[in-house]
């Protein structure tokens, strides 16, 4: 959004008028409470017998995100969030940036898988939500820049034995040439981001439902992570190519991210079968995006980078490709993603199509920067706006505003 209303929300406030408080505000006082809990939760260990065997009974019984009810986990996700928040303001407070993630690394975060933070579906009951959403709902395909990319760099997500992606589920007919057809089952393919869509949700009215969806049998027990150890571990390595205090290389924590990236469940082999050929590609394919129904949106892959880690390379490059690989493994949590997207540019994507369709404000090509404030669908909530969620915001309240942290300009 830009701005919330933080202070209020987080007393508990129910009804309007709610005053919006400065994002750079709102993280200072989020990243002082993470520095609470660190410290509350560093004195665990001293506690005596009785209060810590309460606290294990309470854990057991109501943690359902860690995967060894421990305090020092809860304790690391903390820091983790502390050290994710450093790098969000690292163009617009490279200074406050660099203190947060020494600190936050200094302290301990998250440094092996059995400290992952997820929702696991193996404990928990229920299948990965996507399944549901992309193949019941038939409201999710998988993205054209995420296509061309990963075709590009050979990952292992679209190999045949693999694929995290199904192929078109039906013939797809192009629209200027119906003798041109995409027979069923026969390739992986995404749509471009901005495409006009059109309603319905079966082939039969909306044919873009033919267009990959994700595979039931790779993600139904895929765990939904709030934080994973491969964001981590590429959180440290961009701060390793700043040359800040990580506790290792750019270099180590780079690949130890590949290595922990993968979306389903880490007893599943074929991952680490294949990572290291993939940790071995050092120039793109030269890869071209087609769309069987319009080859109007038809484009050449952007990714002009490969994946092996050379020590030569700029600054600028290694931060492409830390980003493009956190990218491939933050899949599905897309907010990181688009975080990094606005704030370094990476990875590269297509331009966005019908940028038009929106409010007016966004650039050619261009992602939306931000989300409409919250709360203006009721004349109570558009005074909030108006009296403080502008000033607290900085700017006009639409599409192309950037935010604080997402300021134009060199990632050094």
């Amino acid at each position: 959004y830009g701005s919330i209303p933080y202070v209020d929300h987080k007393n508990n406030k129910e009804t309007n008028p709610f005053t919006f408080n400065k994002m750079a505000d709102i993280y200072e006082t989020i990243v002082d409470n993470l520095d609470t809990i660190n410290a509350c939760l560093k004195h665990y260990e001293q506690r005596p017998g009785w209060y810590k065997s309460r606290l294990n009974g309470i854990l057991q019984q109501s943690d359902w995100v860690t995967k060894d009810f421990s305090i020092d986990t809860w304790r690391r996700f903390a820091n983790s969030l502390k050290l994710r928040m450093a790098m969000h303001i690292v163009k617009v407070d490279r200074t406050k940036a660099q203190k947060w993630a020494q600190e936050a690394v200094t302290e301990g975060v998250i440094e092996t898988e059995n400290q992952e933070i997820a929702l696991d579906p193996v404990v928990s009951g229920f299948t990965h939500p996507l399944v549901d959403i992309s193949k019941l709902w038939g409201d999710s395909r998988l993205n054209a820049s995420f296509e061309s990319l990963l075709f590009s760099l050979k990952h292992p997500y679209v190999q045949d034995d693999y694929a995290l992606f199904e192929k078109n589920s039906s013939q797809i007919v192009n629209e200027t040439n119906p003798e041109e057809i995409e027979p069923t089952n026969s390739r992986i393919v995404g749509l471009r981001a901005g495409i006009s869509m059109v309603s319905g949700q079966t082939v039969s009215v909306n044919p873009r439902i033919a267009y990959s969806a994700v595979s039931s049998n790779r993600i139904s027990m895929a765990p939904l992570y709030l934080m994973k150890l491969s964001e981590v571990q590429f959180l440290r390595a961009e701060g390793a190519v700043r040359n800040w205090a990580m506790g290792g290389s750019a270099q180590s924590f780079y690949e130890a991210g590949i290595r922990s990236a993968q979306l389903d469940q880490r007893t599943n082999s074929q991952y680490g079968e294949k990572v290291d050929e993939y940790m071995s590609v050092e120039e793109p394919v030269a890869y071209a995006y087609t769309d069987p129904m319009d080859h109007t949106n038809d484009i050449a892959s952007v990714t002009k980078i490969g994946v092996k880690w050379n020590e030569g390379d700029t600054p600028e490059t290694k931060l492409e490709k830390i980003i493009t690989q956190k990218y491939i493994a933050g899949f599905p949590y897309s907010y990181e993603a688009w975080n990094d997207l606005r704030r370094t540019g990476y990875p590269k994507i297509f331009p966005v199509l019908n940028v038009e369709d929106g409010d007016g404000s966004l650039v050619q090509g261009d992602l939306i920067r931000k989300i409409p404030l919250p709360g203006r669908d009721t004349s109570a909530g558009l005074s909030d706006i108006q009296t403080s969620g502008i000033e607290a915001l900085g700017g006009t309240d639409t599409q192309g505003t950037r935010v604080w942290w997402d300021v134009e300009g060199s990632n050094f």
